[in-house]
Formats: C-alpha cells, structure tokens, sequence
C-alpha cells in the first residue's frame, strides 16, 4: 500500500502547494498530507478526504482533533454523508 501512497501523495503535494487548513491565514507550504477520516482501509489512498497541509498545522490538527471537527479539518469514518 505505501508503493501505491507515496507517489499518489507527493502528486497530492505538487497539485496542492499551499496549506489547505486554513487556520489562521495560513500561507505556508503544505508538505503532509492530513487524512481526515483517518488512514484505515480504502481511506488510506482516497485522495477524496486528503487535506494538503502544512507540518504545523498538521500537529494542530492531530494534537487538537475536538476543534478540529468543529473546523471540518477532521471528520468522522462514521459518517457517510459527509461530502
């Protein structure tokens, strides 16, 4: 699986250059790739739920997840009829 994400990823990154979370105005670089319902099964390469992100914003995400759910930054695997 990982021979299939890291290409997959590093396009995600070329096509998506600046940070996608939209915290605080961000303008940096994205360099990782936020997965917003999470990396299990067939959510790993879906590029559907991908967030393109800076590495700061990146750790808030993951180290504030209740906010980042207001935010839409993270989102349930639970819930199919988000878009």
């Amino acid at each position: 699986t990982l021979r299939l994400y890291v290409p997959k990823k590093r396009q995600f990154l070329i096509e998506n250059p600046i940070c996608q979370c939209g915290r605080n105005g961000c303008k940096r670089e994205s360099v990782d790739v936020h997965h917003k319902k999470g990396k299990v099964g067939k959510l790993y390469l879906d590029a559907k739920w991908w967030l393109a992100v800076a590495r700061e914003c990146h750790s808030w995400i993951e180290n504030n997840p209740i906010e980042a759910k207001k935010l839409g930054l993270s989102l349930s695997r639970l819930n199919t009829n988000t878009i």
